[in-house]
């Protein structure tokens, strides 16, 4: 006996090409950092890359620190609760007091207002 099959086939829609804008987004970006690494005096690189090393180092102890204190089970749980308690006061002083709820749509506001250009 022979069973019926469905033979789905994907096509292309018409939709944003992502990667068109990935490889123009990753050239403007490249020619600013070339162009401002060409504008740096030769004077400033040396301290310019020890800085980015620097914070390479850093990060990476930092995430390392991170890490080994997560795994002791007192300070994870601890630190999480610590964390629920200020995003909890947070929240509670912005959704309870009506001049604050104002003063951060105000600033929301003009946070999109400064990203998106209108």
């Amino acid at each position: 006996a022979v069973r019926p099959s469905i033979v789905v086939r994907s096509q292309s829609s018409e939709g944003p090409d992502y990667s068109a804008k990935a490889q123009e987004y990753w050239e403007e970006t490249s020619k600013k950092i070339q162009d401002t690494w060409e504008s740096t005096a030769d004077a400033e690189k040396p301290a310019v890359i020890a800085i980015f090393l620097v914070v390479s180092i850093a990060q990476i102890g930092i995430g390392a620190v991170m890490d080994k204190i997560d795994k002791l089970p007192i300070f994870g749980d601890f630190f999480e609760l610590i964390g629920v308690a200020v995003v909890g006061a947070y929240a509670y002083r912005y959704v309870t007091d009506p001049s604050e709820r104002a003063a951060t749509k105000e600033s929301y506001n003009e946070l999109v207002k400064k990203v998106t250009g209108k």
